[in-house]
C-alpha cells in the first residue's frame, strides 16, 4: 500500500507543447497469398493477402506550425528506408535542441514579467524566486516561473522524444514496421497493447503513437467534423485543396505488383472492390477519383499514389494540430506528450480541478471499494413482446394497442464520471445505529456519501412487475454481500469487506442485490419504495 499522502497533477513538463512533432502514412501493396485451404483442428486464421509497404510520405511540424514540405518516397523497402529518414530527421532536431535560442522580450513581456504574481507553469505564489521562461526553439518568452518549475521545461538532445503520429498506427502500420525495424541501428522499446498490436514504440528518441487513440474515428469523419478554413497546413501544399476535404479513392486491392504503378489511368470501377468490407465504391465515389486524377495531372497510378498518401499525411497534420490546439487551450495540456485519451484526461482533471485526492493506505478499505468493481447493466429487454396497432402486420383490433419502443442510452459510462466522486476523509463508521435514516435524509449533492456492505431482500410481491429491470442488480445468485458506490465528494463510510474479483458487463434477470450508482441516489430511492431491504 502507498505512504499516506494526495495525489496531485505533477505532469507539468506535459504542458510544454512537443518541439517537433512528424506526421506519416504509409502505402502497400497487397499480393495474394497462394496456400492450401484452412485447416479447422489446426488455425482459425486463413491468410489471403500480404502487405508490403510501397511508399510513404512523413510531414515534420515544428511548436509554431513551421513545416517542412512532405518527404515522399516510393520504392522497395519502403518501411526500412522510411525508419531511416527518420533517423536523420532526429539527428537534425537533436542538434536544434542543443543550441536553444536566446530569450527574445518586447515591452510588453517585460511589463507582464514586472507584475506576475504567479508561476505561469504551476501557477503558485511567486515569492522573490522568479526567473523569466521561454521557449528554447523560438525565443520567446512564455511567462514568470519557479526556477524548479523552469527546469522542469527543459529540452535536451538527449531525452526529448519526437512524437511520430500514425492514424490506426496499433491497427496497420505498426505491422509493416516492425517487418524493418530490426534492421536498423538504435534502442527499440514498446508498450503492447498484446502481442500483436502495440500502443506505442519507441526508436531512440522517436515515440511512435496512434492519433486513433485520440481520435476514434476513420480520418474521413474527422476531416468532415472540422471547418474547412481550419486545413491552412493542407492548403499550404495543396492549393486545389477542395477536392481534396475528404478521404481519397484507392484501388487498395488491384494494387497487387510493382508494374501496377506504371499503368496510365485509373482501373474501372469494379476493381476498386474490397474484399475486407465486402463492397465496391459508389458511383460518386469513382468520378471523385477520376476528377482528381485529372485535376492534379497525374499521369500513372504511381502520381495518383503519391497524392493519396501525401492527401492523407497533410489532412491527418490539420486534424491532429487542430485538436492539439483545442487541447492546449482548454486544459493547457498537448495530447502529442501521451499515448491515449485516457492518459491524457487523467491528467487534465487533475489540472482543471485542482484536487487533492487522497491514497487509500488502509488495506481493507481498498479491498472493500475493489470487492464492488464490476461492469454495468448493459442491456434491459423483454424476451418476448408482440405490437399491436394498426401499422403492423396481423393486426388485431379486438385486442388492445400497443407499440414497441427501443432505446438506447448513451454515454453512461461518462455520465457517472461527471457525478461527483469521492476525494478523502474515507473512515470507517463505527455505529451504524440510525446509518439507514441518515443516508434516507442525506441530500443527493451533499457533502458526504457512503459506501455500504448491506443485504438485501426483494419482497417477492414485486418479481414479476420489476422482472425485466431489478432495481437493484448484481451478478450472483445468492442474495449476499455487496459493494455499493457513492454520488458524492469529500467524506464516506465505509465498514469491511472481502476482496472479489471484477465482474463483466451483465445482462440479467431479478436475481441480485446490487444497486446501480449512483448508489445513494439508488438507496434512497429503494428505501422509499421498500424494495430492498437494508440490514447492516
Amino acid at each position: 500500500m502507498p505512504q499516506e499522502g494526495k495525489l496531485t497533477f505533477q505532469n507539468h513538463h506535459k504542458q510544454l507543447p512537443a518541439p517537433y512533432v512528424i506526421y506519416a502514412d504509409f502505402e502497400a501493396l497487397t499480393t495474394k497469398v497462394e496456400g492450401p485451404e484452412l485447416d479447422p483442428t489446426k488455425s482459425n486464421t486463413q491468410r489471403t493477402q500480404h502487405h508490403e509497404a510501397c511508399s510513404y510520405c512523413y510531414v515534420v511540424v515544428r511548436c509554431d506550425g513551421k513545416t517542412e514540405a512532405p518527404a515522399e518516397y516510393r520504392g522497395p523497402n519502403a518501411a526500412e528506408h522510411f525508419l531511416r529518414a527518420l533517423q536523420v530527421e532526429e539527428r537534425g532536431i537533436q542538434k536544434v535542441l542543443a543550441k536553444p535560442q536566446a530569450m527574445r522580450m518586447t515591452r510588453a513581456d517585460w511589463e507582464s514579467h514586472r507584475t506576475a504574481r504567479r508561476c505561469h507553469v504551476c501557477d503558485g505564489l511567486l515569492k522573490g524566486d522568479s526567473v523569466k521562461d521561454h521557449c528554447h526553439i523560438t525565443g520567446k518568452y512564455r511567462g514568470a516561473a519557479h526556477s524548479a518549475c523552469n527546469l522542469k521545461l527543459r529540452l535536451s538532445p538527449k531525452t526529448t522524444t519526437i512524437p511520430v503520429v500514425f492514424h490506426n498506427l496499433r491497427g496497420y502500420d505498426s505491422h509493416l514496421l516492425m517487418q524493418a525495424i530490426s534492421k536498423v541501428e538504435g534502442r527499440v522499446s514498446c508498450i503492447p497493447n498484446n502481442t500483436e498490436k502495440y500502443i506505442s514504440f519507441s526508436l531512440g528518441q522517436l515515440r511512435f503513437i496512434d492519433s486513433a487513440q485520440f481520435l476514434q474515428a476513420s480520418l474521413d469523419k474527422l476531416v468532415s467534423a472540422n471547418k474547412p478554413e481550419a486545413f491552412h497546413i493542407t492548403a499550404r501544399y495543396e492549393p486545389d485543396r477542395a477536392l481534396l476535404m475528404r478521404k481519397g479513392v484507392y484501388p487498395y486491392e488491384y494494387m497487387d505488383s510493382w508494374e501496377r504503378f506504371k499503368e496510365t489511368q485509373l482501373p474501372p470501377k469494379e476493381d476498386f472492390y474490397s474484399k475486407l468490407t465486402g463492397a465496391n465504391i459508389s458511383d460518386s465515389d469513382y468520378t471523385h477519383a477520376q476528377r482528381v486524377w485529372e485535376t492534379f495531372g497525374c499521369q500513372t497510378l504511381g502520381n495518383y499514389t503519391d497524392l493519396y498518401c501525401r492527401t492523407d499525411v497533410l489532412l491527418l497534420v490539420d486534424v491532429f494540430e487542430n485538436f492539439r490546439k483545442t487541447s492546449q487551450k482548454q486544459y493547457g495540456l498537448d495530447p502529442a506528450n501521451y499515448y491515449t485519451s485516457p492518459g491524457l484526461s487523467w491528467d487534465a482533471l487533475l489540472k482543471k480541478t485542482r484536487v487533492e485526492l487522497e491514497l487509500l493506505t488502509d488495506y481493507d478499505q481498498h479491498l472493500f471499494i475493489e470487492k464492488g468493481m464490476r461492469g454495468g447493466i448493459s442491456m434491459v429487454s423483454k424476451r418476448h413482446a408482440r405490437a399491436n396497432n394498426p401499422a403492423v402486420e396481423g393486426y388485431d383490433p379486438e385486442k388492445p394497442n400497443n407499440h414497441i419502443l427501443y432505446l438506447d442510452a448513451n454515454n453512461l459510462y461518462g455520465w457517472a464520471m461527471s457525478q461527483p466522486l469521492p476525494t478523502g476523509g474515507f473512515r470507517w463508521v463505527e455505529n451504524c445505529d440510525g446509518l439507514v435514516g441518515t443516508i434516507k435524509d442525506q441530500p443527493a449533492d451533499g457533502p458526504e456519501g457512503f459506501i455500504l456492505e448491506v443485504d438485501l431482500e426483494y419482497p417477492q410481491e414485486l418479481h414479476d412487475e420489476h422482472n425485466a429491470r431489478s432495481r437493484a442488480h448484481g451478478g450472483s445468485e445468492k442474495v449476499d454481500v455487496r459493494v455499493s458506490a457513492w454520488p458524492s465528494g469529500r467524506r464516506g463510510g465505509v465498514r469491511r469487506g472481502r476482496k472479489a474479483g471484477p465482474q463483466p458487463s451483465r445482462q440479467e434477470p431479478l436475481r441480485a442485490p446490487l444497486p446501480q450508482p449512483p448508489a445513494l441516489l439508488g438507496t434512497r430511492d429503494e428505501a422509499e419504495k421498500g424494495t430492498p431491504r437494508p440490514a447492516l
